[in-house]
């Protein structure tokens, strides 16, 4: 039976170990079922199970984000996409993405957890759009353009069963609220592969801006988890 999920990718970045436990197995674990030495330690609980809150609250596990999974039939009818340049990305464009993912995020459990540095969960943004491009996570990437400059980024996923996952989007600060972030989405189920049926997305809930674009793109809520954090 494994419990723990050791990530070492996030291990890397923030030079410790970092695991995540089973959902199903939250309620037994116990203080001896903790790594020693230092380590975080993630849980993904649904929001009506109150009782196993409780339980990780009681072991030191702190509540750090309320994320919610919306999703939406994939309808490619009535979508404006041509008011600006959006496109698939390239090489040339890795710069200006990164610097967009290092100053775009503050809804995130990384920058919401106080036993991690700002500049960290900066860094696991911009690193989390840079395995794009080094091959590693992401089936695609679309940006949009504004004159030229990429002011905003999407990065994709293909899922399981026909489903399209939006796993990163960003707008840099002087080109929100113009719909950028809307016609990015637009353009990916306009433009990603056929096969794909349903369009998949996670969010804050702290994060109303987004929460409220997706509602307004047709998007509903599938389930909603407290996510717990556990600093060793």
């Amino acid at each position: 039976m494994k419990t723990f999920d050791k990530d070492q990718w996030l291990s890397s970045i923030l030079g410790k170990n970092v695991f995540q436990v089973d959902s199903k197995f939250a309620s037994q674990l116990t203080p001896s079922h903790l790594p020693q030495g230092p380590a975080l330690v993630m849980v993904k609980v649904p929001v009506s199970n109150i009782r196993d809150c409780k339980h990780l609250q009681g072991l030191n596990f702190f509540l750090v984000d309320t994320n919610i999974q919306l999703q939406k039939l994939r309808d490619k009818s009535g979508l404006l996409v041509n008011s600006m340049n959006v496109r698939f990305a390239n090489p040339s464009d890795e710069e200006a993405i990164l610097k967009i993912a290092a100053n775009s995020f503050t809804y995130d459990r990384f920058h919401g957890d106080p036993g991690i540095a700002h500049k960290t969960a900066e860094k696991i943004k911009v690193e989390w759009a840079q395995n794009y491009f080094r091959g590693s996570r992401g089936d695609w990437m679309v940006v949009a353009e504004d004159g030229g400059i990429v002011s905003g980024f999407l990065q994709l996923l293909h899922g399981q069963d026909g489903v399209l996952i939006i796993d990163l989007i960003a707008v840099g600060a002087n080109y929100r609220h113009k719909g950028v972030a809307q016609k990015m989405i637009g353009f990916a189920i306009q433009n990603c592969e056929a096969k794909i049926d349903i369009v998949k997305v996670g969010t804050q809930i702290a994060n109303l801006p987004s929460i409220s674009l997706y509602l307004k793109m047709g998007f509903y809520i599938t389930s909603a988890h407290y996510i717990f954090h556990c600093h060793l």
